[in-house]
C-alpha cells in the first residue's frame, strides 16, 4: 500500500502539472474570484488553472482513494468522519505561474486520523518533486542544482511592512544567512536541504498539507510561530473554517520550516510579531 501511495501521488501531481501547462498556453480567461464573487479583476488564468486542476485531481482520488474525503482550495471540503482526507493546493504560487517563473505547482497531502501519512510538492517548470509516505520515506526527483549560500527566506505579503526591521533581525541572529522574500511552495527548498528555513505567517491547511510528514521523514522543525509541531490536524476544526469561506479563516496557518539548529533563534526573531499571529492562528 506504500509503495502504491507513492506512485499515487506522483502521478497525481503530474495530472495537475499537464493541467497547468495547457492552462497557462492558452491565455486569459475572466471569471469570478475566490474571496469576491462579484468581482473578475483578481480572476484570470491562474483561476481557471487552480479550478481545472483541482477537478483533474478529484476525479482521479475518485478513482484511486474512493474512501478518502477531499479538501480543496477552490471548490471547500466534504468530510463524512471516517478521519480519511486528501487536501489539495492545485496550484501553489499563482504570481508565479502568472509570469511563467518556476516555483509553482500543486500540494497533496493524505491525512487518516489527523496524521499526515503522504505527501507531494511539485514544481512544473523544473520537473522537480519531492514525495514521501510513512514507510516508503522521502524521494526527492528532480534536477541537480548548484550550491546555493547559506538562505532563509519569508513571506513578503505580512511582512511586507516590517520587511527592514525582520530582516535586520534574521542578520542579527545569523550574520551568514542570505535572506529573500519568496512565494510558492513554501518550505519546498528548506526540504531539499537548498535552504535552511522558510517561514510564513497565514497559510490554510492546504498549503501546508505534506509539510508535517516532510519534516518528520527530513528530521526537520516544522512548526509554528510559538515553536508548537504540525503533528495532528484535526478535520472537523478545519472543516469549518473550509466552510465559513473567509480568507481570514481559512489561511490561518502560521508555519516556520527549518533546520533544528536555526529552530531557536527563529523564535526568538518572531516574538515581536506572536501576538499577531496568534489572533491569525486563532479565527473562529
Amino acid at each position: 500500500m506504500a509503495r502504491q501511495l507513492h506512485e499515487i501521488l506522483v502521478t497525481a501531481a503530474h495530472i495537475a502539472a499537464d493541467v497547468h501547462r495547457r492552462v497557462f498556453a492558452q491565455g486569459g480567461y475572466d471569471l469570478p474570484s475566490k474571496f469576491n464573487a462579484g468581482s473578475v479583476a483578481a480572476a484570470d488564468v491562474v483561476t481557471v488553472a487552480d479550478k481545472e486542476s483541482e477537478q483533474a485531481l478529484r476525479n482521479y482520488f475518485a478513482r484511486s482513494m474512493p474512501e478518502f474525503n477531499i479538501f480543496g482550495e477552490e471548490f471547500g471540503a466534504e468530510y463524512n468522519g471516517n478521519g480519511k482526507v486528501i487536501v489539495i493546493d492545485p496550484l501553489d504560487g499563482t504570481a508565479l505561474f502568472r509570469k511563467g517563473i518556476p516555483g509553482f505547482g500543486p500540494i497533496i497531502g493524505v491525512y487518516d486520523d489527523g496524521m499526515n501519512i503522504g505527501g507531494v510538492m511539485h514544481d512544473v517548470l523544473r520537473d522537480d518533486t519531492i514525495v514521501g509516505t510513512l514507510t516508503s520515506g522521502f524521494v526527492h526527483c528532480g534536477p541537480r542544482v548548484d550550491d546555493i549560500p547559506p538562505t532563509a527566506s519569508y513571506d513578503g505579503s505580512y511582512f511586507l511592512s516590517k520587511r527592514d526591521e525582520l530582516e535586520r533581525r534574521i542578520k542579527h541572529a545569523f550574520p551568514l544567512l542570505h535572506v529573500s522574500s519568496v512565494s510558492g511552495l513554501n518550505g519546498m527548498q528548506v526540504f531539499k536541504r537548498r535552504t535552511v528555513a522558510h517561514m510564513h505567517a497565514s497559510l490554510a491547511w492546504h498549503d501546508i498539507s505534506a509539510a508535517p510528514l516532510f519534516g518528520r521523514l527530513t528530521g526537520l522543525s516544522v512548526t509554528d510561530h510559538r515553536g508548537k509541531p504540525y503533528t495532528m490536524i484535526n478535520p472537523e476544526t478545519e472543516l469549518k473554517k473550509y466552510q465559513a469561506g473567509t480568507k481570514a479563516m481559512v489561511y490561518s496557518h502560521p508555519i516556520l520550516v527549518c533546520r533544528q539548529e536555526y529552530l531557536e533563534g527563529y523564535l526568538r526573531i518572531l516574538e515581536p510579531y506572536t501576538n499577531d499571529l496568534d489572533k491569525r492562528q486563532n479565527p473562529l
